[in-house]
């Protein structure tokens, strides 16, 4: 049969259904290790109906089923209210009789058939997505099919990641176990930010997010430069998703910050014979990097995560970068704190979590040094750290070897963080957006009451 003319009607197996409702009808507590497996994954809408109907029976507390029980069921008001298909009596009584015949199956057995019916509904579900998209390329309007295409593959997506099966910790030691010496033999390694005085506290690691915070101009964009250029330099895959900055621009910085030449010379042109050498040898390593930026200055849930699938897919990525967190949402702070909560929860979980990717980020920072949004933000993060300028009278005290800038671990749920009178010292140069840790780091003042006390 030619592929083409296959048919949706071929992507079933009514014997694996009859398997699942026969198990649980013998053994009703299997609902409750279906796996995300529900009524409209079966292809036979009675089959789906009388599973909807014994999945609502055990929740309510049955222990045995009879078809007079499916049959109230399926006649309730909350069968109506998911258009459940009305089932006749004789075709559950006919289900019933046959399950009399087979024997109890075990768990793993259920379990087969259970998958088996999933498989085949994902089948159905992308055939008819790609239906779908089969008649946006007879569209006029071409910018329009890109967008089907995405759209109709990500409901697919979202509609049938299945459930993970629970399991006794006992027999997921083996794996992390596995793990856990790789780490020990230096095999895998976390990867650091560029500050060594950092590392003790955040390092980027798989399934993991850290969020720079700042207040505007202070230089979010250049810490995450920085952090960029360092991981590049070692070989990482890096993804940068940048709100702020075109191509261009980007590229005139990162010219600026690998060559040293003030960022004003590289936009408008110098005549200088050493810093144009600086310039094309900077360029030559620009060409040497794995990395993909683009620019989406309106933030898209759907839009972005099918960018960074699109860009794993290519080739898995090391690091995930984005440049920065803000509200591309209407409404008020109650509806944007929420819109930048599900953006972070997003990327912290389907994106670093799911793909097991290290996620770096950047978020603005209000002038009482509390992060824009912060509860929304906090509570979807691993890592926050925040970068404020010292003042004139602070970089006196400290001296001008300990840089102009503090970082400050503010929020860590894997170490350690700074209390309010801990940070660490670090350099920022404006003019080739330079980011590095500080020559020294500062001495902590005695207090008052320690000097000269005779007691």
């Amino acid at each position: 049969m030619d592929e083409m003319a296959r048919k949706v009607d071929e992507l079933k197996d009514v014997r694996a259904e009859f398997a699942v409702l026969s198990s649980i009808i013998k053994n009703p507590s299997l609902i409750f290790a279906s796996e995300g497996l529900t009524y409209t994954h079966f292809y036979d809408k009675v089959n789906g109906a009388i599973f909807w109907a014994i999945q609502k029976l055990v929740t309510d507390g049955a222990v045995e089923i009879h078809p007079i029980d499916v049959v109230d069921a399926i006649k309730s008001s909350d069968a109506k209210l998911e258009k459940i298909t009305d089932v006749d009596i004789n075709d559950i009584t006919e289900i019933f009789d046959g399950t009399s015949l087979v024997p109890e199956r075990t768990h793993e057995a259920f379990n087969m058939a259970r998958k088996t019916v999933q498989d085949y509904a994902l089948r159905r579900t992308t055939y008819q997505a790609l239906k779908k998209c089969e008649g946006g390329c007879f569209n006029s309007d071409v910018t329009n099919i890109l967008s089907t295409v995405y759209d109709e593959l990500e409901k697919v997506s979202r509609d049938y990641a299945m459930v993970k099966e629970v399991k006794e910790f006992k027999y997921k030691v083996q794996p992390l176990k596995e793990k856990l010496k790789r780490r020990q033999n230096g095999e895998i390694k976390s990867i650091s930010l560029q500050i060594p005085e950092l590392d003790p506290y955040v390092q980027l690691e798989e399934g993991e997010l850290v969020l720079v915070g700042a207040e505007q101009k202070v230089g979010k964009s250049a810490f995450l430069l920085s952090a960029s250029v360092h991981l590049m330099r070692q070989g990482k895959r890096v993804l940068i998703i940048d709100s702020e900055l075109s191509d261009e621009l980007f590229y005139m910085r990162m010219v600026a910050h690998l060559s040293g030449v003030d960022f004003s010379e590289v936009k408008n042109g110098t005549k200088d014979p050493e810093k144009l050498k600086k310039i094309d040898r900077a360029n030559d390593e620009i060409e040497t990097f794995n990395f993909y930026h683009e620019y989406i200055p309106v933030f898209d849930n759907t839009e972005i995560m099918m960018l960074i699938k699109r860009c794993n897919a290519i080739q898995r990525l090391d690091v995930l970068v984005i440049d920065y967190f803000k509200n591309s949402s209407d409404g008020g702070a109650f509806e944007v704190s929420q819109a930048m909560g599900r953006t972070v929860d997003m990327i912290k979980n389907n994106i670093c979590g799911d793909l097991k990717i290290p996620g770096l980020g950047a978020v603005q920072m209000n002038p009482d040094g509390s992060v824009a949004l912060s509860k929304n933000i906090a509570r979807n993060t691993s890592s926050l750290i925040t970068l404020e300028r010292k003042e004139p009278e602070e970089i006196r005290m400290d001296g001008a070897s300990c840089g102009n800038t503090r970082l400050k671990v503010v929020f860590n749920r894997n170490g350690e963080q700074h209390n309010s009178e801990e940070w660490i010292d670090i350099q920022y140069d404006g003019n080739t957006l330079n980011y590095h840790q500080a020559k020294k780091q500062h001495v902590e003042q005695p207090l008052a009451d320690d000097i000269d006390c005779p007691y």
